[in-house]
């Protein structure tokens, strides 16, 4: 039990960074890898704040999963944590609500997004963004979320389908 403990330490300190991690921070789906939340403020106010940053957890998770598919040619899973980190390392994660008006603006990298609940237009968006946005909605609204009756992902694709 205590090498556990000192294995799980150990693997922290190693891929951290040095990131204060409040959870996942969702992304679409066509990213292979996923990201954390490095702060969140204001949750459920006019300011509500979540900034997120791919960390090496993230890569190694993602490269570890990609090392078992046949059709990667990944060995070296310590090689591609540090070869996605040096590309991915500073691309900008944010969201930004106002909860009382439904609004949230969503920042990736280069590319910034003004969406409008509880039904913002996802569809053109495409790679999974609806889920992320709804999520990230919830996460920074859950009150107006609610009182707005913002779909969940599944309500959402089960529309999209009928």
């Amino acid at each position: 039990m205590r090498s556990f403990y000192f294995l799980s330490l150990l693997l922290g300190l190693i891929y951290s960074n040095g990131v204060s991690a409040y959870g996942d921070y969702p992304l679409p789906h066509c990213h292979a890898n996923g990201a954390t939340i490095i702060d969140i403020d204001g949750i459920n106010t006019d300011k509500a704040f979540m900034k997120g940053a791919i960390t090496k957890a993230d890569l190694h998770e993602y490269c570890a999963r990609m090392a078992q598919e046949p059709e990667t040619k990944i060995i070296k899973i310590r090689q591609c944590v540090e070869e996605e980190f040096s590309d991915q390392k500073n691309i900008k994660l944010m969201a930004t609500a106002n909860c009382s008006k439904g609004t949230m603006i969503v920042i990736e990298g280069a590319s910034k997004l003004n969406l409008k609940f509880p039904d913002p237009d996802l569809e053109s968006q495409g790679c999974g963004a609806e889920y992320q946005y709804i999520v990230q909605f919830k996460t920074l609204c859950p009150k107006m979320a609610k009182r707005l009756k913002v779909k969940s992902y599944d309500q959402y694709v089960r529309e999209r389908v009928k």
